[in-house]
């Protein structure tokens, strides 16, 4: 049976070691894609289309919706963030079509696919 020190070392050492990960995932986050930056633009390859929720259809609302979706290294979108919300529920269908998107991810100069922030709109208007 370990003593309490013993003990203590390991929660101290699995504790270290939880920071470190956290630590390394932190250094990996998604650059914000911009023109110039050296990065290829992201490109779409697969688009759902967003579904124009009923009772805002009813009562005409439109609008754009801009989001900022982090588009990892092998194209999906993992998250997105409103920067421009016109109506909640026209954001909550963008954010639903753009979650299902497939991307050619930007890639640096070597050709090597980085995960970016990149900013999508999604135009919701009756016709």
């Amino acid at each position: 049976m370990p003593s309490k020190y013993g003990r203590r070392v390991a929660i101290g050492a699995a504790v270290a070691a939880l920071f470190w990960v956290t630590a390394a995932v932190a250094g990996a986050a998604a650059v914000r894609w911009e023109e110039g930056s050296g990065l290829t633009e992201p490109q779409v390859v697969e688009k759902a289309p967003p579904k124009y929720p009923d009772e805002a259809r009813k009562e005409r609302v439109q609008g754009a919706v801009v989001l900022e979706a982090t588009i990892e290294t092998d194209g999906r979108v993992s998250e997105t963030a409103v920067v421009e919300d016109p109506d909640a529920r026209l954001t909550a269908a963008a954010r639903e079509a753009v979650a299902k998107w497939r991307f050619e991810p930007a890639r640096d100069a070597k050709g090597k696919p980085v995960a970016v922030r990149y900013r999508v709109t999604v135009v919701f208007k009756l016709q």
